[in-house]
């Protein structure tokens, strides 16, 4: 009973810790297979999609990449490999600022 409570908890607290931080993942480019580690990337699984009339039409995954991390703008095929070996593609950029890089993914 103790076990699975901890188990939920620790869940709650990397939701918690993703939402705010972003979790230690590796980046691969896949142009020059060059490897990133340790770049802390949040994974929004739920970003709304909507249509022309502002309908919600579905979900899609992001990923928010800060630049320091990444220095090169992500690419299609790029990819991030997250905790428990959770692999991700990227897609394209769906925003830029001039910190982070929000980027489509397929999981």
């Amino acid at each position: 009973m103790a076990n699975s409570l901890f188990s939920q908890l620790a869940g709650d607290l990397l939701g918690i810790s993703n939402d705010l931080l972003g979790i230690p993942c590796s980046y691969i480019r896949k142009a020059d297979n060059v490897q990133f580690d340790d770049c802390m990337i949040i994974i929004d699984q739920n970003v709304k999609v909507f249509d022309e009339f502002k309908t919600l039409i579905g979900y899609r995954i992001e990923a928010c990449i800060k630049r320091i991390d990444v220095p090169q703008q992500p690419q299609p095929g790029d990819r991030i490999i997250a905790g428990g070996g959770i692999s991700y593609t990227c897609g394209d950029c769906s925003r830029i600022t001039h910190h982070k890089w929000y980027v489509d993914l397929r999981g």
